[in-house]
């Protein structure tokens, strides 16, 4: 348990190093802005935003990395190509973390990758996402603006089990590299509680036999449960849905989606602490933790 067979990828992404061994390298915790709803936005359409409020949120996120050692990225949801162009032009300054091109649409997210090649951000920027039936213009589109990185979620049409998920993670690889995109991080997707645990068996096994980066979304396994906060109340939703990131790490997830960036208080310090107790059977195995691991880090939080 906890030990895979073959080689493992890692990727670095902007300074993010992304990949390996469960329990040796800690998990790269991603926040979503902006999205469908979040109370910061004004006017979706548009892309009026409290920026006040942004960059609180970014930085609460950013000081939870420091504190637990556990690196983070930010999606960037839009609706709009305008308001794509004013999110990213906004959170690329403000921070130095790798960005997800989280647009709804594809159309959303080929503005952006318009805005990133005119800025200059190209190696900032993972794309959010392709999957196995991505059209070539889409995947042209990221190779001309200079993007290497993507997730790729291996769900859709004719994609339920954990075994489809691995085929699709294996037949896609291949077709994203030839377009360029060589980082590729595998999203096993999560639509409910169910297929929480095909995306989990998917994460060991795509890690397993291609290496490749692997998570996913645990959060929308309670997302999608509807009447659990209506039965039982916010905090036991909560808690059902760091659990559900804690079962992703557990069976080797490299990455966690974690939902909107406000429950980055909640994420981080759970994670960090998943992260040390798997980084003590890499110890008794002989290897080596580095001093910034959160196994370090977590008497300090």
């Amino acid at each position: 348990m906890w030990r895979l067979t073959s080689e493992q990828k890692i990727f670095d992404i902007s300074g993010v190093r992304i990949g390996g061994q469960p329990g040796l390298r800690p998990v790269v915790l991603i926040g979503s802005i902006f999205y469908y709803k979040h109370s910061i936005v004004v006017d979706e359409s548009t892309g009026l935003f409290k920026k006040d409020e942004a960059e609180r949120l970014i930085d609460i996120q950013s000081e939870l990395s420091q504190k637990t050692g556990n690196p983070c990225m930010i999606d960037v949801v839009a609706s709009t190509p305008e308001a794509m162009r004013r999110y990213l032009e906004y959170v690329s300054d403000k921070t130095d973390i790798p960005i997800l091109l989280g647009g709804i649409t594809d159309k959303v997210r080929i503005a952006g990758l318009e805005y990133i090649r005119e800025a200059g951000i190209a190696d900032r920027i993972v794309y959010n996402s392709v999957n196995p039936h991505s059209r070539s213009e889409e995947l042209e589109a990221i190779a001309k603006a200079g993007v290497s990185a993507s997730i790729l979620l291996t769900f859709g049409p004719g994609i339920i089990g954990w075994k489809q998920r691995v085929e699709a993670a294996e037949r896609t690889i291949e077709k994203l590299r030839s377009y360029g995109i060589d980082k590729i991080l595998v999203d096993t997707g999560v639509l409910d509680v169910p297929s929480l645990g095909s995306a989990s068996m998917a994460i060991w096994s795509i890690k397993d036999r291609i290496g490749y980066p692997s998570g996913c979304g645990a959060h929308n396994a309670v997302a999608s449960w509807r009447s659990l906060r209506r039965s039982m109340g916010r905090e036991v939703r909560d808690v059902c849905g760091i659990s559900a990131s804690i079962l992703a790490v557990a069976a080797g997830a490299d990455f966690i989606l974690y939902g909107p960036i406000e429950y980055a208080k909640l994420v981080f310090p759970a994670i960090a602490m998943a992260d040390a107790a798997l980084s003590q059977v890499k110890m008794e195995d002989g290897f080596r933790i580095d001093r910034l691991h959160p196994r370090y880090r977590i008497g300090r939080i």
